[in-house]
C-alpha cells in the first residue's frame, strides 16, 4: 500500500489572545529588563485516533524604539496529519512543520498591529524549527 501526499496539512488559525499597549519605563524595566528579546513558546497537542493537532505559539515581547510598548500574542494552528504517520513522526512534524507553517501568519500580525501607530515596524526574528527540535530532544 502506497500512501502520498503531504504528511501535514495546514487546516487554518485562530488568534486567541492579543495584548499590545504602551508601559511606564519603571514597569518595562522590571518586566523586561535592557533586553529587546522575543520569548516564543510553542507548544502541541495531537488526537491520534483523528490524525489532527494542534500547535500554539505565544510570543511575547516589549520594545522600547518609540517609547516603551509590550505586545502578547497567542495562536492556535488547525493541521491535519496523513494516516499513515507513527506517533512520533506525527509528533515530530506537528512540532518542526506545523509551527513553521503557523510562525508566518505570527510574524505578519505582529508587523502589522506595530505598523499601526509607528514607521518603526516590528519583525519578529525568522526562525529555524527543526534544529530547535532537534536540540530540544538531544538524549
Amino acid at each position: 500500500m502506497s500512501i502520498s501526499g503531504p504528511v501535514i496539512n495546514f487546516e487554518g488559525y485562530r488568534i486567541n489572545k492579543l495584548h499590545y499597549d504602551t508601559i511606564s519605563a519603571d514597569d518595562y524595566q522590571k518586566k523586561y529588563g535592557s533586553s529587546n528579546d522575543t520569548n516564543i513558546e510553542i507548544k502541541g497537542a495531537m488526537d491520534t485516533e483523528n490524525h489532527i493537532g494542534t500547535v500554539k505559539l505565544n510570543a511575547q515581547f516589549g520594545s522600547k524604539v518609540s517609547g516603551y510598548r509590550q505586545c502578547m500574542l497567542e495562536l492556535d494552528g488547525s493541521f491535519t496529519l496523513r494516516e499513515d504517520l507513527t506517533q512520533d513522526d506525527a509528533k515530530k512534524f506537528l512540532a518542526t512543520n506545523g509551527a513553521a507553517m503557523l510562525y508566518p501568519y505570527l510574524r505578519t500580525i505582529v508587523s502589522m498591529i506595530t505598523a499601526l501607530d509607528d514607521p518603526k515596524v516590528t519583525v519578529l526574528p525568522s526562525l529555524n524549527f527543526a534544529d530547535e527540535f532537534r536540540k530540544s530532544h538531544k538524549p
